[in-house]
């Protein structure tokens, strides 16, 4: 937005705004020469400030809970501790960008899953993308991944919800 007209804006939207661009900006000045703990550390001293700044304004509105506006400021209070898991780990994403790109990879392809005729088929489908991009965007191999996962399956002999946490993307260990 570095044309918009919100940069010369006082309005409360256009200060909400310029600030979320600040963020974006910032995060663009990450070296892709950085670990996922050089760039939580930078996250953490450089955007933080920003993000809490632009979750402080909103809150400071006074409107009509049941006004668009209202309605606006609760959902976007109401997604702050999601906003704020990109300072849990370095290697999260700021925006869904990545997300959006798989989803269309798949999209693009959908002509190509003939097995996807049936309602069974989309199902298995989705459940299979889900994996495979649940894992990688996690860094693992997906392929090592789904390895591990269908083996330990078979394993299970009764059903042990404790057993299946511990497949999760972000809990499983792939080194044994």
């Amino acid at each position: 937005m570095k044309n918009s007209s919100y940069k010369a804006s006082k309005s409360f939207s256009g200060e909400i705004v310029k600030d979320i661009d600040e963020v974006f900006e910032l995060e663009r000045k990450l070296s892709a020469k950085f670990n996922d703990d050089e760039r939580l550390n930078y996250r953490r001293r450089k955007l933080l400030p920003v993000v809490k700044r632009v979750f402080s304004k909103i809150a400071s509105v006074t409107v009509s809970a049941k006004s668009a506006l209202g309605r606006a400021k609760n959902y976007a209070l109401g997604q702050e501790k999601n906003i704020l898991n990109i300072f849990e780990k370095g290697y999260f994403e700021l925006s869904n960008n990545s997300a959006e790109r798989a989803v269309k990879e798949s999209v693009m392809g959908r002509k190509n899953w003939l097995f996807s005729s049936t309602f069974e088929g989309a199902r298995a489908n989705a459940v299979a993308l889900s994996l495979i991009y649940t894992a990688k965007l996690n860094q693992l191999d997906p392929e090592k991944y789904l390895r591990k996962v269908l083996t330990e399956i078979t394993n299970i002999e009764v059903f042990d919800p404790e057993r299946f946490r511990q497949l999760l993307p972000w809990n499983i260990d792939l080194t044994s």
